[in-house]
């Protein structure tokens, strides 16, 4: 009878599982030459709203690791609190679909010319320039980089 009931059992879960696969709750983990980056950047308020848009042409896939945000001037990291900044990534992406990683950069006291972002996800990299920087509130606190959620 326990036999029984144990065959029962393993075949409930093999169907399960099956049936997960079928729904695409199940995907194998993405990889970096598979995916595209663009990123956006845009003044939020008195901020610098970081976006970027990770697509995904192909099968279903697991986007997994670390985003990695670098604000720099003449390739040299700048002083900001939080830069470089890296942001977990781990959410399925289906087949033609995208996910959005965002970050908002604030209190910009510094030199305004030559800054630039480099964005890095799964060997891809990508630079971008600021057309809006964050606006200076105050001197005596320190600019920072920070994840939106």
């Amino acid at each position: 009878m326990r036999l029984l009931t144990l065959s029962i059992l393993t075949v409930a879960l093999a169907v399960a599982d099956v049936a997960s696969a079928a729904n695409g709750k199940t995907h194998t983990r993405c990889s970096g030459s598979q995916l595209r980056l663009s990123v956006q950047t845009q003044g939020e308020n008195t901020t610098a709203w970081i976006g970027v848009t990770i697509r995904h042409p192909q099968n279903p896939c697991d986007l997994t690791g670390a985003m990695t945000f670098k604000i720099m001037r003449n390739g040299q990291l700048v002083r900001i609190e939080g830069n470089p900044l890296r942001v977990p990534v781990s959410t399925p992406v289906d087949m033609n679909g995208s996910h959005l990683v965002r970050a908002d950069w604030s209190n910009w006291c510094g030199k305004r010319p030559g800054l630039s972002l480099l964005v890095e996800y799964m060997g891809l990299a990508t630079k971008s320039t600021f057309p809006t920087l964050p606006v200076c509130l105050d001197r005596a606190r320190p600019s920072r980089l920070t994840a939106i959620k």
